[in-house]
């Protein structure tokens, strides 16, 4: 009776460590799913609670892949602005243009707000890129609106009151507007920027990996 109870229990050691060691790597996996879905953006739609786990992963996975375009279409930017300063170190006057530069206008809509109205403009990228000086310079664009007419429009906010005309922000985006002389600059400051946000994009891969 005695041998029955002694090898009955060295049978069951073998299944309770198993079950032990299933229970852990489960709930190993579960903090590791809670983790990931903690580095996702928050989304007022998509509350952790409210979301099986298949869901959480599938949310997870969108966001990596989006994570991924974002990352390869800022590659590829990336990659004209480096081209474009190539090619201007074999023409000694480069011109941003060739047409007649675009005309910027400023309208004081409150101490702390203006409107920028620029005509002349049909470049959708040089129109990215004045909201990117815009957001360097610590200008909120709450607003903002390109046609193809060539009629631009920009809604800024900054929260001090600042004769707008007189700012680095204004210079800046008059010299990409007009391609000034120092328009290498001007791409050198875009390719440190693009530089800037391609390390964060490839950081937040990582953290997510």
């Amino acid at each position: 009776m005695t041998i029955k109870k002694m090898y009955s229990g060295c049978n069951s050691a073998p299944r309770l460590e198993k079950k032990y060691v299933e229970k852990k790597r489960r709930d190993n996996m579960k903090n590791l799913f809670n983790h990931l879905y903690s580095l996702l953006p928050p989304h007022p739609s998509q509350l952790q609670e409210a979301m099986t786990l298949p869901d959480q992963i599938d949310a997870a996975i969108t966001y990596i892949k989006s994570l991924e375009i974002k990352l390869e279409k800022s590659k590829m930017q990336l990659e004209k602005l480096r081209t474009k300063k190539r090619s201007n170190l074999h023409d000694p006057n480069p011109s941003i243009s060739k047409l007649s530069s675009p005309q910027i206008e400023i309208q004081e809509m409150s101490p702390t707000m203006d409107l920028i109205l620029i005509s002349g403009l049909d470049n959708f990228t040089m129109f990215y890129n004045i909201i990117r000086l815009l957001h360097e310079e610590n200008f909120e664009v709450i607003n903002s609106s390109f046609s193809l007419d060539g009629n631009s429009m920009m809604q800024i906010f900054h929260e001090t009151k600042v004769n707008w005309n007189s700012t680095m922000a204004y210079r800046r985006v008059k010299e990409l507007l007009n391609g000034s002389s120092s328009s290498d600059d001007i791409i050198e400051t875009l390719l440190h920027s693009w530089d800037n946000e391609i390390q964060s994009e490839m950081l937040g891969l990582i953290n997510l990996m």
